[in-house]
């Protein structure tokens, strides 16, 4: 887990090519005027997905690993909560979904962090993440999520 301001996302880009084709977007990307959905950037190996949510108690959320895919989420607008976990002291709650590529999982948080707007985090396939929870109360938000092809 990777957590910063983005103004810093340029400091991530050694990993991958596939970093820097996702860094070059957020940068150059007017992130606020995207729609919801699927925006293919480099195919399926980069895409941003874009979601206008409502926050969540998280009592209602569950921990979510991916597989396939680094996960690099930007929020747009709003502020949310995003609790942290190892995943070797998870229990999963489904099967794992390749379609979809996700995984969720309940237990015991281990770090709290509150997300703002202007802030990114990034998830790698192990990282064990509880996104779209209530920070200040219920609000909406928007966020763009990079999945970025491991």
């Amino acid at each position: 887990m990777i957590y910063d301001g983005l103004e810093n996302i340029g400091t991530y880009e050694h990993p991958s090519k596939r970093m820097k084709t996702a860094s070059a977007y957020l940068r150059e990307t007017d992130l606020d005027g995207l729609s919801d959905g699927i925006h293919e950037i480099e195919d399926r190996d980069v895409y941003a997905f874009v979601n206008t949510f409502t926050t969540r108690d998280q009592e209602d959320a569950l921990f979510e690993i991916h597989k396939k895919y680094i996960d690099l989420q930007v929020l747009v607008h709003g502020a949310e909560t995003i609790y942290y976990a190892l995943t070797a002291d998870l229990e999963p709650e489904t099967e794992y979904d390749p379609e979809k590529d996700i995984l969720f999982l309940s237990g015991e948080t281990r770090i709290v962090a509150p997300f703002r707007t202007g802030e990114f985090h990034l998830f790698y396939p192990h990282d064990a993440h509880m996104p779209c929870c209530h920070l200040d109360g219920r609000q909406e938000a928007k966020k763009v999520a990079i999945k970025i092809r491991v």
